[in-house]
């Protein structure tokens, strides 16, 4: 069931809860995190990245991506995660996706304000609850790889509420100590300026580089107004070391080694889901379907 971005980070800051946001870089990793947000009759949000876009093609990604999302039993909404171009935003915004990330971090403040201020522009053109999603600050680290903790520009209070304001997005993605990647060593998460955050700006909150944060972190982040979390680096490995797994132990035949990849994926969703908050909320969403 197609259910906005909007409606679902809305209604989980409401109601003191975090929807899971899951990158998928494969059809084995996009069904396992569907299966588990199904079994737990939690809402979800898929999302993929320009990297997987690039090398699979953009129909391929979007046909199988819309499909999906649109037949699972519980609200699911398909997001663009890390947008580095207008052209890919644009394309995305008129193919289907229900949001999208413009990512202007590496910009001045002044130019990620111009750019992300015309994608939520085109976007609302498009469609009026299409949602825009912009980081402001530097989240450190890199997908894939070890980082060393929570690098990163931290973001001014501030500089938030001028560029919320100035923008008109629906959600933002503030640095707040987090990092892209595996922590090699504990983050330092900054909870004094998400307070400060969670004061000053009203709209839902983002957390980027969820992959490896305790349950604790978690836990604080939601009740200062923090509703998406993402998790990317965490379903990668559980689905490389399954397919690793898989072929020691003599299971060569693809179609045996991508279940046990499937399932390890939905091992690691179900356990975030619980988490974040989520079993059982897609009650909450049964008279807003779109």
């Amino acid at each position: 069931m197609e259910v906005s971005y909007i409606k679902l980070v809305e209604i989980a800051k409401k109601n003191s809860f975090a929807v899971g946001a899951f990158n998928f870089h494969n059809l084995e990793v996009l069904q396992g995190i569907i299966a588990a947000a199904e079994e737990l009759s939690s809402p979800v949000i898929v999302q993929t990245t320009p990297p997987f876009i690039n090398d699979a093609g953009f129909k391929p990604v979007i046909f199988a991506a819309r499909e999906i999302v649109s037949r699972c039993s519980v609200p699911a909404a398909l997001h663009l995660d890390h947008g580095n171009s207008f052209e890919l935003v644009q394309k995305c915004l008129v193919n289907g996706f229900t949001s999208v990330m413009i990512d202007g971090s590496k910009m001045s403040f002044e130019k990620n304000i111009e750019l992300t201020k015309k994608v939520v522009e085109i976007s609302k053109a498009v469609r009026e609850d299409i949602a825009v999603e912009a980081e402001l600050g530097s989240i450190g680290g890199v997908e894939d790889q070890i980082i060393d903790g929570g690098s990163g520009k931290i973001i001014i209070p501030e500089e938030a509420v001028k560029f919320v304001e100035q923008t008109g997005i629906d959600a933002l993605a503030p640095a707040i100590g987090t990092a892209h990647g595996i922590y090699k060593s504990e983050p330092i998460i900054r909870f004094d300026v998400a307070a400060e955050l969670n004061k000053l700006i009203k709209i839902p909150m983002v957390v980027h580089g969820g992959s490896g944060l305790d349950v604790e972190t978690f836990h604080k982040l939601i009740q200062l107004g923090f509703s998406k979390i993402n998790v990317g680096t965490e379903l990668k490995i559980a689905w490389y070391k399954a397919l690793e797994n898989s072929f020691k132990n003599g299971k060569t035949d693809p179609l045996l080694a991508s279940a046990e990849a499937r399932k390890a994926v939905k091992e690691i969703v179900i356990d975030k889901i619980k988490i974040f908050g989520s079993v059982g909320k897609a009650r909450d969403f049964i008279n807003i379907k779109d």
